[in-house]
Parts: C-alpha cells; sequence; structure tokens
C-alpha cells in the first residue's frame, strides 16, 4: 500500500480476506486508489489486515479479524475500513501479524488482536482480544513498530522497549520462557533514533549512524556470518555508517544511508526456492536518492522523485508492476504447430506436430528440466524425451507417449508415480513396464496410462483407490492393469478420483467421492474398483478435477456432477450434487476443460471459448466477480480448437497451430517471456508521483503535496 500526500490509500496485490479495501476479496495487479476511505496521514498493513490513522485521529481498519485485529468482535473478514471504536488522539499505528497497535499524541501505546505470545503487552493472559486497551508501563513513546508476533517501541530517551514472542531473542534480551508480555528495556541500545521489527529479527538506528541487529539469523539477515540462529543481544552490524533508516523483513534487511543509496543483505526477494542468505550488505542499483524503505511484505523504496520502487517475487502482485497476470489473452512465446496442451496448477506442456514437447512456468520439482531456473517465463523444450504423440501433467509431474508406445515421466516421483523412489525428483526416465500405450493421465500423486487394446495401467499412490485396485492401498511403483476395466477409449484423473470412457459411451469412475464426484451419493467415501456413472450415456469426451466431473456428449451438450461450491457445474447454483446433469444453455460444444481451482472452460464448435465457475485471477471476466454461476463467453478467444487450464490461468490452441494464455502469470505459467520475478528494483505502476511516506515517527513532517504523473 501507498498513502500519497493528499491522504489518499493506493492498494495493491492479494485480496483474500479485502485487505486491500475497496470492499472486495479479489486482487489486484496494480495500484488504484480507495474511495472507500479518505484523509489518511498514515497506514499499515499486517499479515492480512490494514490499519489507517485519519487526520482527525481516528483508527480505521479492514481485511482479516480472526483474532480481532480490527478493533471489532472476531469475524473472518472485513473488506471496507471501518473505524476502530474508542480510540482518539492517534499519531501513529502499527499492525504486526495478528495484533494491532497505536500511539497516541500523549506517548501512550494502545493494543488489541491476537496475544497468545503476550503481543499486546498485558500481564493478563489471554489469547485474543478485539477491544482496545492501553499498554501499561509505556510513557514517552515516539515510534512504534510491530513484528509477526512481538512489538517494540522507541521513547523520546532514545531508548527502546520490547514485549512478545521471544523465541529467536527477536526481543533483544534474555527471558526465562519464550515469550514476555511486559514492555522491558532493551539493554544496551541507547540514543536510537529508528527501528524495525521484522518476522523474527529486529533492527535500531542509532543517532551516530550506526545499525544494531538481533533476533534470527537463519538467512544472515542480521549481517552476521559467524551468528547462530538466535541472537537475543544487539550488536553493531558491520561495514554500514551513516545509516538513517532500516526496514526489517521476513528474512530481509534493508538500510537507507544518509547519500540515499539502499542496502541489503539477508535472503534475496526474488530468490523462488530460499536456500541460504547473504551476510554481506550490497548495494540495490536502480533506485538513487531513496527517501524511504519498506520490507515488511515485498521490498518497496521510494526515492526523492517520488517513483516508488519494488523488488522480488511478485508471484501475488505485491509489488504492482502487473506482471502477476494478463488480464486479456497472450501469445505464448516462440509456439507453433502445437497438436496439443496440458497444463498443471503453475506449469505446462505442449506437444508439437514434430514430436517435441515444450515445456515453461514452474520448475522447482525438474517438471521441465533440472537445468532450467525454478520459473522458465519461455517455452523451452523438454530434453530426453523420444518422439512424442501424448502428453500429461499431474500436480508436479509430467507424462508422455513416445511413438513406440512406451511411457516417460519426470518431475516429482516422491510416491513412485513413474517408477521407483530413487531419486524423489527426476529427470525424463522411462516408466518400466508399460508398452503399447496410446495416452496418459496424471492426479495428484498418481498415474494411469491406457493401452491400445483398451485395458488401464496405473502407479503411483493409491490411499483412496484411485488406481483401481481394491484392498491395497500401497504406494506402487510398479504397474499393474486396473482389474475389470476394458474397452476404455479415453482417461482423465482427477485428484483422487479417475474417470474412464469406454467405447459404448459411458462413463467409468472410481478413487474418493467424497463430493459425490463418482456419480453415487457421498454416503459412499470412496470406491476401489470402477463401476458406470449413473444417468450417462453416449459421451464422447471427459475432464476430471478435484472433485468435479464435465462430460461432452455426442449432442453437444455437457453434463456436470460433483462439487458445485465454486459454480463449477454451471447449472446456476453453487450446491454441489452426485447426479450428472446438463449446464443450461450449452450447445454445440466440441471440447472441456475442467480445473482443479473451480474453473471450468468449453470451446463451442464455431470456435468461441466459454467459461463458468471461479474467476481466479480474473480468467473467466476481468471483474471483480468471483463466480459465475452460468456460462460466460470470453469474447477476446476464437477460431480455439482445444483449451487446458492451470491455477488461474487458461490456456487455448488456436486453429493455427499457436497458443494463447491468460489469467495468473504467479509462477511465469503465461510462457510470454515476462517474469514475474524482479531481480532488481524496478518501477511500482503507480499513476502520481509519492513525494513523501508517513513515518514511523509521529514527530515526522508531514508529506506534500503529490501531483499527477505525465
Amino acid at each position: 500500500m501507498a498513502l500519497d500526500a493528499k491522504g489518499t490509500v493506493w492498494s495493491w496485490g492479494t485480496n483474500g480476506f479485502g485487505q486491500l479495501g475497496d470492499g472486495t476479496t479479489q486482487p489486484r495487479a496494480l495500484p488504484a486508489a480507495l474511495e472507500t476511505i479518505d484523509r489518511v496521514k498514515f497506514i499499515e498493513t499486517g499479515y492480512s489486515h490494514t490499519l489507517a490513522l485519519r487526520e482527525d485521529g481516528t483508527v480505521w481498519s479492514w481485511g482479516a479479524n480472526g483474532y480481532g485485529p480490527l478493533g471489532r468482535p472476531a469475524t473472518r473478514s472485513e473488506p471496507t475500513p471501518t473505524q476502530v471504536p474508542g480510540l482518539t488522539g492517534g499519531v501513529a499505528v502499527a499492525a504486526g501479524g495478528y495484533h494491532s497497535l497505536m500511539l497516541r499524541g500523549d506517548g501512550t501505546v494502545w493494543s488489541w488482536g491476537y496475544n497468545a505470545t503476550g503481543q499486546l503487552g498485558r500481564s493478563t493472559p489471554t489469547s485474543f482480544d478485539a477491544t482496545p486497551t492501553q499498554v501499561p508501563g509505556l510513557t514517552n513513546v515516539v515510534a512504534l513498530s510491530a513484528g509477526s508476533d512481538n512489538a517494540l517501541a522507541l521513547r523520546a530517551d532514545g531508548t527502546v522497549w520490547s514485549w512478545g514472542n521471544n523465541g529467536n531473542g527477536q526481543l533483544g534480551r534474555s527471558t526465562p520462557t519464550r515469550f514476555d508480555p511486559i514492555p522491558t528495556q532493551v539493554p544496551g541500545l541507547t540514543g536510537i533514533m529508528a527501528l524495525s521489527a521484522g518476522s523474527g529479527h529486529a533492527l535500531a538506528v542509532r543517532r551516530d549512524g550506526i545499525l544494531w541487529a538481533w533476533g534470527t539469523n537463519s538467512y544472515r539477515q542480521l549481517g552476521f556470518p559467524e551468528a547462530t540462529s538466535s541472537n537475543p543481544t544487539p550488536r553493531q552490524v558491520p561495514a554500514l555508517t551513516d545509516v538513517v533508516d532500516a526496514a526489517a523483513g521476513s528474512s530481509l534487511s534493508l538500510v537507507r544511508r544518509a547519500d540515499g543509496s539502499v542496502w541489503a543483505w539477508g535472503l534475496d526477494p526474488s530468490v523462488v526456492v530460499p536456500w541460504e542468505g547473504d551476510a554481506t550488505p550490497r548495494r540495490l542499483d536502480g533506485p538513487k536518492h531513496v527517501i524511504a524503505l519498506a520490507a515488511g511484505g515485498p521490498a518497496l523504496m521510494l526515492d526523492k522523485n517520488g517513483t516508488l520502487w519494488g523488488w522480488g517475487w511478485n508471484s501475488s502482485g505485491a509489488l504492482g508492476t502487473g506482471t502477476n497476470i494478463r488480464s486479456t489473452p497472450v501469445r505464448v512465446k516462440d509456439l507453433s504447430g502445437i497438436v496439443s496442451l496440458s497444463a498443471s496448477t503453475y506449469f505446462s506442456l505442449a506437444l508439437r506436430e514434430d514430436g517435441t514437447v515444450w515445456g515453461w512456468g514452474d520448475n522447482r520439482y525438474y517438471q521441465l528440466s533440472p537445468w532450467q531456473p525454478e520459473l522458465q517465463a519461455t517455452p523451452t523444450q523438454v530434453m530426453g524425451v523420444p518422439k512424442a504423440v501424448a502428453i500429461a501433467t499431474g500436480a508436479v509431474h509430467a507424462l508422455a507417449v513416445a511413438e513406440d508406445g512406451s511411457v516417460w515421466g519426470w518431475g516429482d516421483n516422491s510416491d513412485g508415480q513413474f517408477g521407483p523412489i530413487i531419486p524423489t525428483t527426476s529427470p525424463v526416465v522411462q516408466v518400466e513396464g508399460l508398452s503399447g500405450m496410446v495416452a496418459v493421465t496424471a492426479g495428484f500423486q498418481f498415474s494411469l496410462a491406457l493401452r491400445e487394446d483398451g485395458t488401464v495401467w496405473g502407479l503411483g499412490r493409491n490411499g483412496s483407490g484411485q488406481l483401481g485396485w481394491p484392498d491395497d492401498f500401497d504406494i506402487h511403483t510398479t504397474p499393474r492393469q486396473v482389474p475389470d476395466l476394458t474397452d476404455v477409449v479415453t482417461l482423465s484423473a482427477g485428484a483422487v478420483h479417475a474417470l474412464a470412457l469406454r467405447e459404448d459411451g459411458t462413463v467409468w469412475a472410481w478413487g474418493v467421492n467424497q463430493q459425490g464426484q463418482l456419480g453415487v451419493d457421498t454416503s459412499l467415501a470412496s470406491r476401489h474398483t470402477p463401476a458406470p456413472v449413473p444417468g450417462l450415456t453416449d459421451v464422447v469426451a471427459i475432464s476430471a478435477t478435484q472433485g468435479s466431473n464435465l462430460a461432452l456428449r455426442r449432442d453437444g451438450t455437457v453434463w456436470g456432477w460433483g462439487d458445485n461450491s465454486l459454480g463449477q457445474l454451471g447449472d446456476g447454483t453453487r450446491i454441489s450434487r452426485h447426479t450428472p446433469a446438463p449446464v443450461a444453455g450449452l450447445t454445440n460444444v466440441v471440447g472441456l476443460m475442467s480445473t482443479f481451482y473451480g474453473t471450468s472452460l468449453v470451446v463451442r464448435r464455431d470456435g468461441t471459448v466459454w467459461g463458468f465457475g471461479h474467476n481466479d485471477m480474473g480468467v473467466l471476466a476481468n471483474t471483480a466477480q468471483q463466480f459465475y454461476t452460468t456460462p460466460v463467453r470470453l469474447p477476446a478467444l476464437a477460431r480455439v480448437k482445444a483449451l487446458s487450464a492451470g491455477m488461474g490461468t487458461g490456456y487455448a490452441l488456436r486453429e493455427d497451430g499457436t497458443v494463447r494464455a491468460w489469467g495468473s502469470n504467479a509462477y511465469d505459467q503465461i510462457g510470454d517471456g515476462v517474469s514475474s520475478v524482479h531481480s532488481t528494483p524496478v518501477r511500482v505502476r503507480l499513476p502520481c508521483r509519492f513525494t513523501a511516506m508517513t513515518s514511523r515517527d509521529h514527530r515526522a513532517p508531514e508529506a506534500r503535496h503529490c501531483p499527477a504523473m505525465p
């Protein structure tokens, strides 16, 4: 969030609890001004709640309220700013993980919210308290900072006081237990002018420009290469002088020096898979003459020209650069001659007409290659796969059928979903014991293959009977035939259930049945052998997902059953059912795709695409509406012949062999070459230049006017 000098709040990023304050729970990739509150002079964000101090000294709050951090009786969330009752005369606020603090003009501190580790500063034990109450024993306070579950206060005499969780020494002092609810002075710290509490560590700037640090050092965020994980005694950070401000994040430390330069150490926020941090402060390229810092979520820096800069992984849109989403379909880069697609949660595969397999997106489990980076924004060929005729993606593993009928697998193999479990992640290997195969499908930690003789074979996890083997619920690294199932022409695997389409047009199902996805009442928790889905005949295509299914009949109608909590059955309701029923108003359908996350897509004979269910990341429509319980057309797509979809991301294979993608790009799964990872600071796309930011110290000068950008 950002606050301009007019008192307008600008918000962007994730919004599952309404923490953006716009009255919705829809995420926003680009900053937008809030119309729900004005005349704000100070703003702070916690894990998923927000506090705002208005010019009249009142405090307003919105977002998650499970433990009362909004200052009102506990509720799940409140997406619209509302005044915190009983608080006046405020000059600053601080938001912790699930607790909140206010500093009054008389130097007293008030607290409310979660209190499991004493972060409210009260001697009376209580798990949480939604009523703001004065923290006893604290006076003459001029600045506050709230960590995840602790707090720091700076007094006018330059001393620092701490309370709350001390599991990592983040209170800066030794305590007899892992937490201390009584505010107590941090020994050895005097002359302090600025402070910042992170998730498990803290920073303090002395008036002589020396920086002090304490707490956890798991990612070297204290700047001490030799220090242990817990450091309760503040120490001077070496090789840093002329420091004027500091920001402690989750595992990152930032400081601003007198010359306006920014220095960072700890865990690089652009690293997707964290390993270890760097204890040596390094100067950041990009922003110059910085006047303010923030590191609570993303790393943000404001320069004197009023430009806001962000640095890190923009998976949730918290950097405000727009790289985490595509609101309209874009072409997947360098892909042509594609004949089929398969999308998983965060990665995708494409099969070209020459038999090569190409992949992009998430690669943390080697779903693309052991030799590629963790995220791949541009399609690259999956090496080691023989000339392929079919592909499939599971949650984090992939399969391909070669033209000789052999099956090959790669990615996560922790449950033996493509063979022996050594190693648990693997480059491309052949699945032993499978031959004469023509198709594959992959569920969550299990795999199925269709043989040319119409039999089905499986391996991997069988905890709910998803491999179709009764009375045998172990992990199987060797393929076995699914008994009593023949004449199969198509397979589709859900999370822990499976569907098979037989030559006679009937659909058979097995595995878990918690949402009625087997077509029978949920009183049957699971079924370990295939059986027909009642009421379905003349089916030509199937799609299984987390807890629901779609089937395409020969007459071009679509039928759905199972979980409907997100409207994914398209019947105008969000009521789940185990009996297949048609999707109203859909005719002339030639292809369909249902996703694990409640979004359903279909392509009609005229090449248009229609969707219903969860509008995650705007995958159905660029609106704030979360659910579409009846089909809506996706107008930007035409001449489409096949579909696939991941979590909040849609893919369309066009008649010309090119691929279009839209929706979430959190893991670079759009494939247009634009990454959501910013390894160096980039400009936040704010339509306004900010000339100041609110300070943690209420004695800081007022902000100046924020003119419109040219």
